[in-house]
């Protein structure tokens, strides 16, 4: 409840039946995620309908529940592409975190801020959008991201990590297959996460807006503690713009406890001490993954 309480403060559009949902999800992900549930891939057919939800509460790796984004192979990052002539706006939260701006200059403040109990966030993201038109040149789809290990919709967890589809690392998707994870096909009929006008998934158009140094980690690694897990997360138009005038939009993201990765290099892991002029008695989260193959530690937790 908490969750989706975030987005509709700022709007209010489409944010009753998300209201609703995460009333019933929430309250029991907390206690079953602490005992490890693990749900196991199953195979079953029919459409994903837009009033079934449930909340992912397992761990989809022994690393920790989905609310973590936990990547261990590249095939986790499945492509996803939206049907030709169409587009799909969606959040980009990798680079939120303290109230200041980070990365090359120009670049918007994406604050994330943790909610009063400590178990979501409030993210300022980058609206992005799958369609593209180049200078002189004809519309194009460029694909966008989602962690298998992050999908927060339970059904469609089970459907896209099933042996009928990509398996439950997403290496059946990988590569010249022709298989379309079920994952893409919700976020682009906006089954994925119902009542939210968008979610929060992943991609690198903004990565040479954060980038270091060619050849130098290109991520900050963090010791465990408090973040959000943005991944495929409900996300709402603020009204707000970047000084560009790209607009942003408000992500509401569960929050996790463990080691983890900030999507830029050389910043400091604590996004309340970088954010100098943030507002007191507020505490800022960064949006964050792990891969817990090169930064080992703990198994994330929910708080």
């Amino acid at each position: 409840m908490r969750i989706a309480r975030a987005v509709c403060r700022r709007v209010l559009t489409s944010c009753l039946l998300l209201a609703g949902l995460w009333m019933l999800a929430i309250p029991g992900a907390s206690a079953q995620t602490t005992q490890q549930l693990v749900c196991p891939p199953a195979d079953h057919g029919g459409p994903i309908a837009a009033g079934d939800f449930a909340y992912n509460n397992c761990w989809t790796t022994k690393y920790g529940p989905a609310a973590a984004d936990i990547v261990t192979k590249g095939s986790n990052m499945l492509s996803c592409k939206t049907p030709s002539g169409s587009a799909v706006s969606y959040g980009l939260c990798f680079y939120s975190g303290p109230s200041v701006a980070t990365g090359k200059k120009g670049n918007p403040p994406l604050p994330c801020v943790l909610s009063a109990d400590g178990k979501s966030a409030n993210c300022t993201c980058y609206k992005l959008s799958t369609d593209v038109t180049p200078p002189g040149g004809t519309t194009q789809s460029r694909p966008y991201f989602i962690d298998i290990n992050g999908i927060l919709n339970l059904d469609v967890y089970k459907r896209t990590a099933s042996a009928a589809n990509c398996g439950p690392d997403g290496s059946k998707c990988a590569g010249p297959t022709g298989k379309v994870p079920e994952a893409c096909t919700a976020t682009n009929n906006n089954t994925m996460m119902p009542g939210a006008p968008l979610i929060s998934v992943f991609s690198p158009l903004k990565e040479i807006r954060y980038a270091g140094p060619k050849g130098s980690p290109q991520t900050t690694a963090c010791k465990a503690g408090l973040y959000a897990g943005c991944m495929t997360a409900p996300c709402a138009d603020n009204g707000q713009k970047d000084a560009q005038g790209n607009p942003l939009v408000q992500c509401s993201c569960p929050v996790v406890y463990g080691p983890y990765e900030v999507g830029e290099p050389g910043v400091n892991c604590d996004a309340t001490a970088m954010s100098t002029d943030g507002q007191p008695g507020k505490t800022y989260v960064w949006s964050a993954s792990h891969n817990p193959i090169k930064n080992p530690g703990p198994p994330a937790r929910v708080p």
